[in-house]
């Protein structure tokens, strides 16, 4: 038979373990009771991880590479580490410089990637992103259209285009774009339709390579699909999407 794993509660219980233990819940969306679990046997992954590291550096305002959370990926054990002298000695927030604005710019390793392989073949949708959430209660739905607009003009990710200048694709970062929330009325097996329709082709030369519909399908239950490139989002950026307008 198959051995069981159980483990006993052992909760936070010193002042960095709670702030800790707060942080990794919403990431994991799921209780701490123990930390002397793993943050991977608890569902953590690479991206979360990433997450996991940027909101760590917050709130103890010291550098957290993500090797650290392999090295240490218990509750226990991140809270002895980031307690240690030396790097309280090395607080500081760590700041991403702006770029300079330009007309164009060289794309990443995996932004080549992805756009080599989206051109080479024909009728490509597995880079089509689609994530639905459910919206229970009351629901101002110009409110929700606005608080989207709003995190695509915040972020230029999701105001960039991909063109091909002297036979190299680059990438392009407009000022606006113009997003509208599409709208639709049914039942939750509409949810398949709506989904297909955000997935047609994109043109990566226009952006935004962002799509979102509002399917409501009751007086106060709505599903919101939201749908991208990804060329332009990834788990952390749909992470953090959804945050930002909650």
């Amino acid at each position: 038979p198959e051995a069981v794993v159980v483990h006993a509660e052992q909760p936070p219980l010193t002042e960095a373990e709670q702030t800790i233990a707060v942080i990794w819940s919403e990431i994991l969306d799921c209780p701490v009771v123990n930390v002397s679990r793993s943050f991977f046997d608890c569902g953590g992954h690479s991206l979360t991880a990433a997450i996991l590291s940027s909101r760590l550096e917050q709130a103890f305002e010291v550098p957290v590479p993500l090797h650290e959370l392999f090295e240490h990926p218990t509750i226990a054990g991140l809270a002895v580490h980031l307690a240690v002298p030396s790097r309280a000695s090395r607080r500081h927030r760590t700041r991403i410089p702006r770029n300079p604005r330009l007309p164009e710019y060289p794309l990443s390793f995996s932004e080549r990637m992805v756009y080599a392989h989206q051109h080479t073949t024909k009728w490509n949708h597995s880079y089509n992103n689609i994530f639905p959430m459910l919206i229970e209660g009351p629901l101002d739905i110009e409110k929700v259209e606005n608080a989207i607009r709003a995190v695509v003009q915040r972020h230029e990710a999701f105001r960039s285009g991909f063109v091909v200048r002297n036979g190299v694709p680059v990438k392009i970062v407009v000022e606006r774009v113009d997003f509208r929330l599409a709208r639709a009325e049914g039942t939750e097996s509409a949810v398949p339709v709506v989904a297909s329709q955000l997935r047609a082709d994109y043109d990566l030369a226009s952006p935004p390579l962002f799509r979102a519909s509002l399917l409501t399908v009751g007086e106060q239950r709505h599903i919101l699909i939201v749908a991208n490139h990804h060329i332009v989002s990834d788990g952390v950026t749909e992470a953090m999407f959804m945050r930002e307008i909650s």
